[in-house]
């Protein structure tokens, strides 16, 4: 098999790398007075995955190599649509590449749900000072929001941050 096969097989998952700013925090506050909110600048960082093999493997790499808490529920969306994959949902031995497509990229996405298992929203695990943050927020909600029986998409400002929360209409 040929590199240059070998690299069609690709794709990026951007996130926020959260155990080196913790670090970098650190360092800064025995040194220097801690910075202001607005002067910390969050960069996304990426990881290069190959998603030809079984899910678990990819989930367990995942965790491995970004440091996500493994009692945290994420799942994978695409950048350029807002498609979460649901990859949790799929047989731990089926290929990801069920789900994913080769030169892609995704982010990871937290899921939270109510008692009941319903989704109450998405964050994605990016830098929410980035472009990217804001585009793929603006995805989702444009996604989900034209749905009338489905979530609804709700922004709402906090400390000069967007967050997105997702409300089911059906059930008030």
């Amino acid at each position: 098999m040929s590199g240059k096969g070998n690299t069609e097989m690709f794709c990026i998952i951007q996130y926020l790398d959260s155990t080196q700013d913790e670090d970098k925090d650190e360092t800064i506050s025995m040194i220097h007075p801690p910075p202001s909110i607005t002067s910390i600048k969050e960069e996304n960082k990426e990881l290069l995955i190959n998603p030809n093999c079984p899910v678990q493997i990819l989930l367990d790499y995942i965790y491995e190599k970004i440091g996500i808490d493994k009692t945290i529920e994420y799942d994978i969306c695409e950048v350029d649509t807002a498609e979460l994959l649901n990859i949790k949902d799929l047989s731990p031995t089926s290929y990801a590449t069920a789900v994913m497509k080769p030169k892609q990229t995704y982010v990871l996405v937290s899921v939270e749900r109510d008692q009941c298992g319903q989704v109450l929203g998405y964050e994605p695990l990016l830098g929410k000072q980035t472009k990217l943050w804001s585009d793929v927020v603006v995805r989702i909600k444009k996604r989900f929001g034209k749905k009338s029986t489905g979530p609804k998409v709700m922004l709402y400002s906090s400390y000069n941050l967007t967050t997105i929360f997702w409300v089911n209409v059906n059930k008030w």
